[in-house]
């Protein structure tokens, strides 16, 4: 048993020999660290850009989930205000003509109109909902990680500051419009084809066949209609909503804080929304002439729209409603677009932590 031992004893005493000279093969002669600690920092480089494409598609999904809830729950209220806002160009052709002509539509008139000339009953107010959510996901997914990309490439001074907000908000809201346009395209036509509108039931049996028949009347440029006005809409339009958001977020603690209530962001998303749509909706509605010109003047109406360019757009929009045909449908909006806008910055920070971002 004493045999046994002895070599432990042995390896004990020789210990302190054989730790200094593990510690000198740490080192070379020129005292720099051993390969295998050089490795460690080589490791978490390689592992970088993995964990930036890994944040930029988890911000994709938060955003992108975000709108698609916002958008779902307002629906009724956007397929009534784009009716309201694009009804001059058919005033006097759709199924509720008789008040549209000399006095604008009654709201409780056009709510009982849409449930009943679709058939559709309570699930008309959201016929072109899933068009819209489509367009929506990629165009907030892209929007807020654009956003995001952007404001941490920026100085923090620029991006706290007035300016530099609103110019990230800008960016973000341009770069995404030019991705998704023709997505947008499609569910304002199919928001709009109704027996109200235009007197026929349905023109478009879906989002395939309304963009087959778009790219066949006009070719691939028919689904960019109306891009460059809505690119000249959107930019002010985020600039308030992200950039004011943003901005209200890093100057006040009680809506920045991690800790910060739901009911505060709300009413700051609330604020910037309201404020943004406001701002924008006559360039908007400008924007969605432009994108419905040209598309039932082929579905056997003779009054169908045949204007064409932003100027014809002012022009008959003026021409039908003076200065009040811009703004049509804007109380709608504003009671719709608000809260959507506060829903879809609020869960966006809530789906961001979620998904730990």
């Amino acid at each position: 048993m004493h045999a046994k031992i002895q070599p432990r004893q042995a390896e004990a005493t020789q210990s302190p020999e054989s730790t200094a000279d593990q510690d000198t093969s740490k080192n070379d002669t020129t005292g720099m660290p051993s390969s295998s600690s050089a490795v460690a920092p080589s490791t978490t480089t390689r592992n970088a850009p993995m964990k930036s494409w890994d944040h930029f598609l988890r911000s994709v999904v938060a955003g992108g989930l975000a709108s698609t809830i916002a958008k779902t729950v307002v629906a009724p209220g956007e397929r009534v205000r784009l009716i309201l806002q694009t009804k001059s160009l058919f005033d006097g052709r759709g199924a509720s003509a008789p008040h549209s002509t000399a006095q604008p539509a009654r709201l409780g008139t056009l709510i009982r109109d849409i449930a009943r000339a679709d058939g559709g009953g309570i699930l008309s107010f959201w016929k072109g909902n899933l068009a819209n959510c489509l367009r929506s996901f990629p165009n907030y997914a892209l929007r807020f990680s654009v956003f995001d990309e952007m404001r941490e490439a920026a100085g923090p001074e620029f991006r706290a500051s007035f300016v530099g907000a609103l110019t990230l908000g800008a960016l973000s809201g341009a770069i995404t419009a030019v991705v998704t346009y023709p997505l947008d395209l499609v569910r304002t036509k199919l928001a709009v084809d109704s027996e109200i509108t235009h007197g026929q039931k349905h023109r478009y049996r879906g989002m395939v066949h309304c963009a087959v028949s778009t790219a066949r009347q006009g070719g691939i440029p028919a689904l960019y209609q109306g891009l460059g006005i809505s690119v000249i809409e959107i930019m002010p339009y985020t600039a308030i909503l992200l950039g004011g958001y943003d901005l209200a977020k890093s100057h006040f603690p009680k809506v920045g804080d991690a800790n910060a209530s739901a009911l505060s962001k709300l009413g700051v998303g609330w604020a910037v929304g309201l404020l943004a749509s406001l701002v924008c909706y006559p360039i908007d509605t400008v924007k969605r002439h432009v994108m419905l010109q040209g598309s039932f003047e082929n579905s056997g109406q003779a009054h169908a729209p045949q204007s064409r360019g932003i100027g014809r757009a002012i022009h008959q929009i003026f021409e039908s409603h003076g200065f009040r045909g811009f703004y049509r449908g804007c109380l709608v909006n504003s009671v719709k677009s608000a809260p959507a806008a506060a829903l879809t910055l609020v869960a966006h920070d809530r789906l961001k932590v979620a998904l730990g971002i």
